[in-house]
């Protein structure tokens, strides 16, 4: 009983099964995505949240796929990955000139993935279903499209587990809300949007850090992968 109960004791220490970077270099992955890996640091950052294979994750405002096929890559069948089109019905539609549905389809068919459901909104996604969520580059889009952030958080609190987090990616700016001249949201608006909502903020990242951005510019040009970013993880509160 000692050996046992000293066996399930050190099991629980052994480091968890990690993302293969291998991943990466999938055929079914876009020449074009493949470009973008470096500055977006993608596995990197799926670390620092604490994604890992096994996982049940969304990918929120989940744009043309990117990361709906890396996860549903990374994670393996074992994991559901829930590709989310948008926050609420204004972003779930064709924005941008791209049909986010029909690229993120063709992600999926590439790859060949069985392990992700696509979902009009958050409002779709099914209660306390996931272990993680993230949004990279894209909260900032609930005020701009003129939706509500209480509602969007809500329904992501809702979906968690029990200790589930959300890990947030933005284009950084010196002011401490949106900037509509950048295209930009203050870390502060977003901290306090989520933790009046229901969450707690667990830890930060410079990771996606960029000295050389100085914050003037939209960052559409040279690469929104490439501008200077923050990297925030709430947990769901209780």
């Amino acid at each position: 009983m000692r050996i046992a109960v000293a066996a399930i004791a050190l099991f629980a220490f052994l480091p968890q099964q990690g993302i293969d970077s291998a991943v990466l270099n999938h055929a079914a992955r876009m020449d074009a995505d493949r470009a973008t890996d470096a500055g977006r640091k993608v596995l990197e950052v799926y670390e620092w949240i604490g994604i890992r294979p096994g996982m049940d994750v969304a990918d929120v405002f989940a744009g043309t796929g990117y990361n709906t096929q890396l996860l549903g890559l990374a994670l393996g069948n074992e994991s559901q990955i829930h590709s989310v089109l948008g926050f609420f019905a204004a972003t779930a539609k064709e924005n941008f000139g791209l049909d986010f549905k029909a690229n993120t389809e063709q992600r999926i068919e590439a790859a060949d993935l069985t392990n992700v459901t696509i979902h009009s909104t958050l409002a779709d996604l099914p209660d306390m279903s996931l272990d993680a969520i993230v949004s990279i580059r894209n909260y900032h889009d609930i005020g701009f499209f003129g939706g509500d952030a209480a509602e969007a958080l809500a329904n992501m609190h809702r979906a968690l587990r029990s200790g589930g987090v959300v890990g947030v990616v933005e284009v950084a700016t010196d002011n401490s809300g949106w900037d509509a001249n950048t295209h930009r949201l203050g870390r502060e608006a977003v901290i306090s949007e989520f933790t009046s909502n229901g969450f707690e903020l667990v830890d930060e990242s410079d990771m996606l850090a960029n000295p050389d951005d100085d914050h003037s510019a939209d960052g559409f040009a040279t690469g929104r992968h490439l501008s200077d970013r923050y990297l925030l993880k709430f947990r769901k509160a209780g």
